[in-house]
């Protein structure tokens, strides 16, 4: 428990995301005060990047390697403890994951959920998905809302992640774990919803795992294939993976989105 008094912050780390970021920023600034916005700035030298967590708290961070999934997650796990020495709640959420409280439950959103969060519990694991473009639908118009373009989904076992939370968090690499946390299905809240728009568009999923793949990895992720499913480049073989398959290799079950999420505001 903090001693400030202060509610909840969240945060994000970045490397050049001149889509995801706007996105990012534009939905959360709905749910959190600007002043309880971080973004941890990972050598970005996109301008629109740069911008955007300027108008939050842009940390700097630096790695040689743009991919160190280690790196990466000890960055995560000692921001998140520093953070909780002085707020109540801590989100983390990587760029292109939006946390969203169900309409249905909370009219109010996120911010509704927050507040609402008891005293006696000590983190939340969300109930994962996959929003997909299917190939009917239209490229993304970046500036409309993102859910009255898009229809389907897929529930997601890897992105049930248990990411707001009172007390600090060891997590496994990729988050989508920590130590001491038991696993799926045992501790989601189907009323927390981790919407992931990695698949939102195809087009730009294609661009973004090429930009990835041009980057440095780290030797240890590679040789493990950690973050592999960023480094399809093939236009044919990312098709197979975006509507089939999901971030640990299992199947996805693809299904209409329930039209009330499109309440959620992307």
């Amino acid at each position: 428990m903090s001693t400030t008094g202060r509610r909840a912050a969240v945060f994000t780390i970045v490397q050049n995301e001149p889509v995801f970021l706007p996105i990012w920023d534009r939905y959360y600034r709905r749910h959190f005060d600007a002043d309880d916005m971080f973004v941890l700035d990972h050598d970005s030298t996109d301008p629109t990047t740069v911008a955007v967590a300027g108008s939050v708290h842009r940390i700097p961070v630096h790695r040689s390697a743009s991919f160190d999934h280690t790196w990466l997650k000890t960055t995560v796990v000692r921001f998140q403890q520093l953070l909780l020495q002085s707020y109540d709640l801590v989100l983390f959420t990587e760029v292109d994951e939006i946390v969203a409280a169900d309409p249905a439950h909370f009219p109010g959103g996120l911010r509704e959920y927050v507040a609402a969060f008891p005293g006696d519990l000590e983190y939340r694991r969300c109930q994962g998905w996959e929003v997909i473009q299917q190939p009917a639908e239209r490229p993304v118009d970046w500036t409309a809302p993102l859910l009255d373009q898009r229809g389907h989904g897929a529930p997601s076992r890897p992105y049930s992640k248990p990411l707001l939370s009172r007390i600090a968090l060891d997590w496994h690499n990729g988050f989508h774990g920590a130590v001491g946390v038991p696993g799926v299905p045992e501790t989601v809240d189907h009323r927390l919803l981790l919407l992931h728009l990695h698949r939102v568009d195809f087009g730009y999923c294609l661009e973004r795992h090429r930009a990835a793949a041009a980057r440095t990895w780290s030797a240890s992720d590679v040789a493990i294939g950690a973050g592999a499913q960023n480094r399809i480049v093939d236009e044919e073989a990312l098709r197979a993976w975006f509507h089939t398959e999901d971030t640990m290799g299992g199947r996805l079950t693809v299904q209409p989105l329930p039209g009330h999420w499109r309440k959620v505001t992307i």
